[in-house]
């Protein structure tokens, strides 16, 4: 039987360019899937027009143009004021592309993402309830010193994060990689859109560059949401790992019947009302610590100092 292929990493984007010649295009590669490694956004000089294979979005952002009117006093601004709504509307735009073309890429490595982040069997019940245990995470080793001549250290720490809840359902990968809305990019104000050639080469200069940061952010933010996943999944189960080695309280939850419960509007027909009726906490009684954690509470370290 073939592996599987191991699904893809986010990475941030790369802007490393090799020098180049004067008037040769240089390449900026983006970090992602093996079809992401295969592309390149070719950048020529910044004020250049739509180029073959660019994004459409891109493209279009390239070719605004505006009407030529009489020079007003608040010409000298006009360069910023069109730089500022080029990075405006290209900003979005341009996060909005890459991240779904990382979703797109992502959607390859469904089934493998399934298997890998099935929160199923990690939730717990109560009736037909369903509860999402706490999140936790774990840091190693750690020493704080209180003042002068005191200080703390821990070989390990434990910290909740999250506490339970209740929930529809089990949560899945999709619904931490596809949260992020991104509305459309607003239409420039004609008042600021180029006029003339030199405006144009402001224009088209702010856009690449601010296409190249909107990519790299995009990037980003997939990573945190990666990220983000990772840690949700790591914690509850950092939670069953806990309290199998009773450091940590298990969650309590009770349920009562109401046969029939009625509002001014409404007739509940078979009520059934869930609660948590104790979150977790940490244990510190080593009567009830598994040997293996007991060993490493109990084990002491003690130097002196030679006079």
């Amino acid at each position: 039987m073939e592996s599987a292929p191991a699904a893809p990493l986010p990475s941030k984007a790369v802007g490393k360019t090799e020098p180049q010649k004067k008037d040769e295009p240089a390449a900026i590669f983006f970090a992602g899937s093996a079809d992401d490694q295969n592309s390149a956004v070719n950048v020529p000089k910044p004020s250049t027009g739509p180029r073959q294979g660019e994004p459409k979005e891109l493209a279009g952002l390239l070719a605004m143009k505006g009407t030529d009117k009489k020079e007003t006093a608040a010409a000298s601004l006009r360069p910023s004021a069109i730089r500022e709504a080029a990075q405006l509307v290209t900003l979005h735009a341009a996060i909005a592309c890459r991240y779904k073309e990382l979703l797109e890429s992502t959607e390859k490595y469904a089934p493998i993402l399934d298997a890998a982040f099935d929160f199923s069997p990690l939730l717990m019940t109560e009736g037909s309830a369903l509860i999402k245990p706490p999140v936790l995470t774990r840091a190693g080793a750690s020493l704080r010193i209180e003042k002068p001549d005191a200080a703390t250290a821990a070989e390990t720490t434990y910290e909740l994060l999250e506490p339970a809840r209740f929930v529809a359902h089990a949560p899945n990968w999709r619904e931490f990689l596809m949260t992020d809305d991104f509305p459309a990019p607003e239409t420039p104000n004609p008042a600021v859109l180029p006029k003339n050639e030199k405006e144009q080469a402001i224009w088209r200069t702010a856009v690449r560059e601010t296409w190249a940061e909107g990519l790299a952010a995009a990037q980003q933010l997939y990573a945190d949401n990666v990220a983000r996943m990772t840690r949700q999944y790591r914690g509850i189960m950092l939670y069953h790992l806990l309290t199998a080695q009773s450091l940590l309280s298990k969650v309590s939850s009770a349920s009562a019947s109401q046969p029939l419960n009625a509002s001014d509007s409404k007739l509940y027909v078979g009520q059934h009302v869930y609660r948590i009726t104790a979150p977790s906490r940490f244990l510190t009684d080593t009567a009830d610590v598994k040997p293996d954690v007991k060993a490493v509470k109990g084990k002491k370290r003690v130097q002196g100092g030679r006079g």
